[in-house]
C-alpha cells in the first residue's frame, strides 16, 4: 500500500513538473508554439495559445512557410508576457526576417499564446519587412539599369566624340 502510495505521488510530481515546465514559463510555451507552427502542425500549436484564439489558427496546405524562429527577452507583466521573437519566413523573393513579440496571457494559472495579438504584431512587422524588401530589391535594380544605361550612354559618346588625331585623320581620307 506504502508503495502504491509513493508510485502515485511519484506520477503526480513528474505530471505537475511537465505541465509546469510547458506552461509555466512564456518563453517555454512560445517555444513549444512556434516549433509546432513550424512543424506543420497546427492541432500542437492550437494545445499552447488561448482558448478564445485557438480557432484563428489555420494551415489549410498543411506547410509552414517558416523556416526559422529565434527567441529572446521575455518580460512579464502581471498576466501578460511577451517574448522577442525572430521569424525567418519563405517569400516569394526569398527569405524574410520578421522581428516581433509574441504575446502571451495567463488563462487559468498557465501560459497561452495570445493568437489575435500576436498574429497582429506578427503582420504589421512582415508587412514593413516585406515592403523594406521590396524597396531594397527595387534599389538595386533600378542601380543596375541605370548604371548599364550610363555606360551604354558613354559607349556611345566615345563613338561620336574622338580624339583630335583620330578626326584629322577621317577628314584627310574623305575626298
Amino acid at each position: 500500500m506504502m508503495k502504491r502510495r509513493c508510485a502515485v505521488f511519484g506520477l503526480l510530481v513528474l505530471g505537475a513538473t511537465a505541465c509546469s515546465q510547458s506552461s509555466g514559463d512564456p518563453k517555454q510555451v512560445a517555444a513549444a508554439f512556434w516549433e509546432a507552427t513550424q512543424a506543420g502542425d497546427i492541432e500542437l500549436a492550437k494545445s499552447y495559445a488561448v482558448e478564445s484564439g485557438s480557432t484563428e489558427l489555420s494551415q489549410p496546405d498543411g506547410d509552414s512557410s517558416i523556416e526559422a524562429f529565434t527567441l529572446g527577452e521575455t518580460t512579464i507583466d502581471g498576466e501578460e508576457a511577451t517574448v522577442e521573437t525572430r521569424v525567418t519566413t519563405r517569400a516569394e523573393q526569398g527569405t524574410i526576417d520578421v522581428d516581433f513579440q509574441t504575446v502571451l496571457v495567463r488563462e487559468t494559472g498557465e501560459w497561452r499564446v495570445d493568437l489575435g495579438r500576436t498574429t497582429q504584431e506578427f503582420a504589421t512587422k512582415f508587412i514593413g519587412a516585406s515592403l523594406s524588401d521590396m524597396a531594397e530589391q527595387m534599389g538595386k535594380a533600378l542601380g543596375e539599369a541605370m548604371g548599364s544605361a550610363m555606360q551604354g550612354i558613354a559607349d556611345d559618346m566615345k563613338q561620336e566624340i574622338k580624339p583630335p588625331d583620330e578626326q584629322a585623320q577621317e577628314n584627310t581620307e574623305t575626298p
